[in-house]
């Protein structure tokens, strides 16, 4: 990157009312250029947390910020104090980044019920637990595997030098990540395999894998582009399910809390396995889903249009022709709320919607009512819907 480049950006941090300025916002509509922008706000960040640790409530004078701005007094808050100064020439910087700031949960204190998002949380080997939010860190575990946590929302691991594999998976160090509501949350895995996990799910995995296979554990949903290695299977265990690959893009979706589980193939072929029965092993062919029921074991593969299961990838909620319940089950999860129904009739009721996960639940239910198929009401994290 070149230096006049560092020096450009540094120059409006140092000035934040001409972060706003035409000329710079439409510089940084390169991809590059937001990239390394990025990076300087986010080690600006760090700075101001650990020069002034729990005394900066970054959360709020960001929000703070952002109404000043809109009231046009910029300038005016720049005056107060030295350390609000020092505050906001990072704090200013995440103008830019609000709508991605939003999507992915990161205002936490403004969900439906009022409750504060406890964060994505990666367990070590040990037993520690770190809160990813917010947070720039690089770490070296006792086998020489590194892993970095960056501004990106997203969990990365490499090998510091080259070390003989293990032939048992369970000789290996596991780390978890667990995210929360209202978020997602992505893990690059040692052997380039990358997995989005969507809300309220849970990863288990090798830091280094074995010699013999790459074999993961996850409860909830995530969608994985597995690296490929012919001679490597990658398995993934999701409760009853088993699904074996050598290089593929897949949805899994196995939520304890619901009766059926799926695995959506996007790209490649990979073989499932029912863990309660056994059923033969099943191959699926892109645009194929598989759906264990949990509680009768049977089992289904249909074709389906695969954009239906990986909307959430781009943000959004994505329904055709899907009951109300269904919905209300996938709304409840992001935004925490607590869904009742007046009329259990309410719940046959079919729509097709694509809405936007940053859209905060009142905007969600306000398009929903808009619909005149039912009528809902919220009071706090409840949900009346009849």
């Amino acid at each position: 990157m070149p230096e006049e480049d560092y020096s450009y950006i540094l120059e409006h941090l140092q000035s934040p009312e001409r972060l706003l300025d035409p000329e710079f916002q439409e510089w940084l509509q390169q991809k590059e250029h937001r990239e390394l922008f990025g990076r300087l706000r986010a080690g600006r960040e760090a700075l101001i947390r650990l020069k002034y640790n729990t005394k900066v409530q970054i959360d709020e004078e960001y929000r703070r910020f952002e109404r000043y701005v809109q009231r046009g007094r910029r300038i005016a808050i720049l005056r107060r104090s030295s350390v609000a100064a020092c505050i906001l020439i990072c704090l200013a910087t995440f103008f830019f980044f609000y709508n991605d700031f939003v999507s992915r949960g990161a205002e936490q204190t403004d969900r439906a019920g009022g409750k504060e998002n406890p964060g994505v949380r990666l367990i070590l080997t040990e037993g520690t637990e770190l809160n990813l939010d917010n947070r720039i860190l690089e770490m070296k575990e006792k086998n020489g595997v590194w892993f970095l946590c960056d501004s990106s929302h997203s969990l990365s691991y490499r090998k510091e030098e080259k070390t003989k594999r293990t032939d048992k998976q369970e000789g290996s160090l596991f780390h978890t990540v667990e995210v929360p509501a209202g978020t997602d949350y992505t893990v690059n895995l040692s052997d380039g395999t990358r997995v989005k996990l969507n809300c309220v799910s849970r990863l288990r995995f090798p830091i280094e894998f074995a010699a013999n296979e790459r074999k993961v554990f996850l409860e909830g949903e995530a969608f994985f582009e597995v690296s490929q290695a012919t001679e490597w299977p990658f398995k993934v265990i999701a409760g009853d399910m088993e699904i074996s690959v050598t290089g593929t893009r897949f949805n899994v979706k196995a939520y304890q809390t619901e009766e059926v589980a799926q695995a959506t193939l996007v790209e490649g072929k990979v073989a499932v396995t029912d863990r309660l029965t056994s059923a033969p092993q099943v191959i699926l062919q892109p645009a194929q889903q598989y759906n264990l029921n949990r509680r009768t074991g049977d089992t289904r593969i249909t074709n389906v249009d695969t954009s239906l299961y990986t909307g959430w990838l781009e943000g959004l909620f994505v329904f055709k022709d899907c009951p109300v319940e269904e919905i209300f089950v996938t709304l409840a999860r992001w935004y925490e709320i607590e869904v009742i129904y007046a009329d259990p009739a309410v719940k046959k009721i079919r729509i097709s919607a694509s809405l936007r996960r940053s859209e905060q639940v009142d905007g969600v239910l306000q398009i929903l009512r808009a619909m005149d198929k039912m009528q809902i009401e919220r009071k706090g994290n409840v949900v009346l819907i009849k």
